[in-house]
């Protein structure tokens, strides 16, 4: 079986332009004939498109309602592809007319639209799926070596005019790639086709394969780097959160170390109202506070008393410890204003005191 692409020329008055914007025209897809067709290693190979076969009632349906694209893709067109590559549709109305297949078509595409007005594009080609017969024979004249039979139309390319220069004078119907199943070369090796920067390559299978594993070794070394460099940046936040963590293990040394300090001098003054004996386990500030003055003045209820109070009370007393005895204080009473009375008084003994003491 081959994939085969054939041109027609389309004539300038055969486009009519529709309210929608669209393009409309019959045009004729093939004809009969003999044509000659690339092959691999340059080769000709001339094909008869007998109207037996071209005109054949399989073969003309199958020009109806196929996709127009623009050029000719690199597959076939069908159902998974053909929002990629549709620009319009061929009608269903396709027919033998003098000697070649005609079938209406509508374009739809704008820019397609503009260069067939603008006379870029200007030829109408085929691809379509053809079972080769080797059989010799001459048709019209001319010679063949191959029948195309069940010739299935699979799209209709709207193309550009033909290359200038070419080494073969295609006509309207001439073809100017053919894409074979196992072709096979001169040194017996498969081809395929492939697309390169947007050509169309005929390469050895082995060649393919060296390609895709070159590609393949290429990706995976990539791939590798990309790991490599996750990993050290990876590397270089864990050290940052290390550092933060560090620093912040640091700044807690350093408080601690700070209250540490505080504690012990709190300890030494306690001591001058407690004695070296008191222990200080397990109690807080306000606990040794509390015992402090207990010892100074027996008769003081604190259970009432603010923070404030117990502190202002508690400097007295170690004042007074600095100066040679233990001071005793008497209190007026247990309301807040009482409270906040006696704190100022005991501020302001401890104030005479220093001053006393200078």
């Amino acid at each position: 079986m081959a994939f085969r692409y054939d041109h027609a020329l389309v004539n300038d008055s055969a486009f009519e332009l529709t309210p929608e914007g669209y393009l409309n025209a019959e045009v004729p897809i093939a004809r009969a004939g003999v044509f000659p067709y690339k092959q691999p290693g340059n080769k000709v190979r001339y094909e008869a498109k007998l109207p037996e076969e071209l005109f054949s009632s399989s073969t003309i349906a199958s020009a109806n309602r196929k996709p127009l694209t623009s050029g000719h893709p690199s597959e076939l067109v069908d159902a998974t592809n053909i929002k990629k590559y549709q620009v319009g549709w061929t009608d269903s109305d396709a027919r033998e007319v003098d000697g070649a297949l005609v079938v209406g078509v509508t374009v739809t595409d704008p820019q397609i639209i503009d260069e067939i007005q603008t006379g870029i594009r200007k030829e109408i080609s085929i691809g379509f799926v053809t079972d080769e017969q080797n059989v010799r024979g001459v048709f019209d004249g001319a010679e063949y070596e191959t029948v195309q039979k069940d010739m299935r139309i699979n799209h209709v390319a709207i193309v550009a005019r033909g290359r200038a220069g070419s080494t073969i004078s295609f006509k309207a119907d001439s073809a100017e790639m053919v894409v074979e199943d196992n072709a096979e070369q001169k040194n017996g090796g498969k081809t395929m086709k492939i697309r390169l920067d947007g050509q169309d390559v005929d390469l050895e299978e082995a060649q393919v394969q060296s390609t895709i594993t070159d590609l393949e070794t290429k990706a995976a070394t990539a791939t590798a780097e990309m790991e490599t460099v996750q990993a050290k940046a990876d590397a270089a936040e864990a050290k940052v959160a290390t550092l933060e963590e560090n620093m912040k293990g640091m700044v807690k040394a350093d408080s601690i170390d700070e209250l540490a300090d505080q504690r012990a001098k709190f300890k030494e003054s306690a001591k001058k109202v407690l004695g070296d004996s008191f222990d200080f386990v397990g109690k807080s500030d306000k606990d040794v506070k509390v015992a402090a003055i207990t010892k100074a003045n027996p008769n003081l209820k604190l259970d009432s008393k603010s923070d404030a109070y117990v502190n202002a009370y508690y400097d007295i007393v170690v004042d007074a410890a600095d100066e040679g005895f233990i001071a005793g204080i008497n209190t007026r009473g247990d309301s807040a204003d009482d409270d906040k009375k006696e704190v100022e008084e005991l501020r302001n003994k401890r104030m005479n005191m220093n001053k006393k003491g200078e």
